[in-house]
């Protein structure tokens, strides 16, 4: 598996899709519970879909390099992602903290349930004023972040493990239709080359 140097840091997302400050209301929602909220820094930071989640293993982390291995899946590439390295530390200590070997999230027969994930999700719908947090809204987020960052779509396409170029550039296409992600992309263009 080949490993791209692409990076997103939730922290820093910002844009039509999730600002800063809806990430901060998000994670201070799921404050108290901190498999939850080390679930929610997850998928902020790499996209997964919740059956990539839900089937990753502490042996799919890598501290030294603060990568995170996503075997393939269905419709989906495996890939090697980077994400933050204190995230990467955070999963290492929840990981070694449960005393096992095998998933990483935990559940009562083995790993967590899909229905678990949802759940947070729904919960955090129910108690967050915004925009609803969606799988999908997360993806869009952190695709565009990455397209303002001035990531090529191929490794846009390899970050959300996209086994067709098409369906990334399907997703930015959706983008650029709506006025403001068009301003966001050409003020980065711009400043680059001013």
């Amino acid at each position: 598996m080949i490993r791209l140097k692409v990076f997103v840091d939730f922290r820093k997302i910002n844009n039509q899709y999730l600002s800063t400050n809806q990430i901060e209301e998000i994670l201070n929602l799921v404050k108290k519970n901190p498999v939850h909220r080390l679930v929610i820094k997850l998928l902020l930071s790499t996209g997964l879909y919740i059956t990539e989640l839900i089937n990753l293993r502490i042996s799919d982390l890598d501290p030294l390099e603060s990568t995170i291995s996503i075997k393939e899946h269905k419709k989906l590439n495996g890939r090697i992602i980077s994400i933050p390295k204190d995230l990467c530390m955070e999963l290492l200590r929840h990981g070694q903290s449960i005393h096992t070997d095998g998933y990483l999230f935990q559940g009562r027969d083995g790993r967590i349930c899909d229905r678990t994930v949802q759940k947070i999700l729904v919960k955090i719908n129910q108690l967050h004023t915004g925009k609803n947090l969606t799988i999908e809204r997360i993806r869009n987020a952190i695709a565009l972040q990455l397209l303002i960052s001035g990531h090529s779509i191929p490794e846009i396409a390899y970050f959300l493990g996209h086994k067709e170029v098409r369906s990334t550039r399907r997703r930015i296409q959706k983008f650029l239709e709506h006025d403001t992600a068009r301003i966001e992309l050409f003020k980065v263009i711009f400043a680059k080359y001013a």
